[in-house]
């Protein structure tokens, strides 16, 4: 028997083989985690340097503990991995956003930054579903510091703004960076299967599929691959990749097959760049820029 691993992140988005073992038993799969509806914070307990999260309950977790102590958890200096794909609201796309009970991802204010290493290693998040009813909204909202995102596929998600006052800085991954000291990293993420979308005919800018604006400081994305959709007839400054760049961006083989639909100021990988440094090295998105 051959036992092998799957890692699921790659700049095409395609599995590939690793670790492979002759005349061993085949792994353990282990049963992706549904989120209950219950947040589960007792894992953080302040004094670790990493922590494991098992179930979607913790994930959830993890923002509501920057939400509750007003931004003062930003864990500077910690890793948090994953162990199991997540899922927070279970169903195709379309089945979410119809559905009457689906679950919010929380919104956080974009001063409670996170600052720690986030490492999915190789798992899945899907079905988050986010609707903006102010500015700066994402899976982690604002980020700065030394801040790293990696190892993980988004898929199956949605993300929306749905107000007038949700009119700025919206991103899969990343919200805002606002922080002239920044040095954040993304590396092997994929956003596949997820849409970014305009909702009452309301006028959004800074749309990215991975960060909606980089205000100030450096952002680096390598080996990262965004499949998804972004439409906002009215919006401007959108991009498959980030929305505006204002600081240091540099892009290492990130590869995009997805549609990118606006007003004004719209690109594959940045949609404006001001008073910035740009380095792109073999990259490029492959789907359609709709105007």
């Amino acid at each position: 028997p051959i036992s092998y691993q799957k890692q699921r992140y790659t700049s095409d988005h395609l599995p590939i083989i690793t670790d492979i073992h002759f005349g061993a038993t085949a792994p353990a799969i282990k049963a992706p985690s549904v989120y209950s509806g219950t947040p589960d914070k007792s894992w953080y307990t302040g004094d670790k340097t990493q922590y494991i999260l098992s179930t979607a309950d913790q994930l959830m977790g993890m923002n509501a503990l920057r939400d509750e102590s007003k931004g003062t958890v930003t864990f500077e200096g910690v890793a948090i991995r994953l162990d199991a794909d997540m899922i927070i609201n279970q169903g195709t796309l379309q089945e979410i956003i119809s559905s009457d009970s689906k679950i919010q991802w929380p919104a956080l204010n974009s001063a409670y930054v996170f600052k720690g290493i986030f490492d999915g290693r190789g798992h899945s998040i899907s079905g988050v579903y986010q609707v903006a009813t102010s500015s700066y909204r994402g899976m982690f909202g604002g980020v700065a510091g030394s801040a790293t995102i990696k190892n993980f596929v988004l898929e199956n998600s949605y993300f929306t703004g749905a107000t007038q006052e949700s009119k700025s800085s919206l991103g899969c991954i990343i919200a805002r960076i606002n922080d002239a000291s920044a040095d954040v990293h993304i590396t092997n993420v994929t956003v596949a299967d997820s849409v970014l979308m305009q909702e009452n005919n309301y006028t959004m800018k800074y749309v990215g599929g991975f960060v909606g604006r980089l205000q100030a400081g450096k952002l680096t994305l390598t080996n990262c691959h965004f499949n998804g959709t972004i439409n906002f007839p009215k919006g401007t400054y959108l991009a498959g990749f980030v929305g505006m760049a204002d600081g240091t961006l540099i892009l290492n083989n990130c590869h995009g097959t997805g549609t990118v639909s606006g007003d004004n100021y719209i690109a594959g990988l940045a949609g404006y760049s001001a008073n910035t440094t740009k380095t792109n090295n073999n990259s490029c998105l492959t789907g359609a820029i709709i105007y």
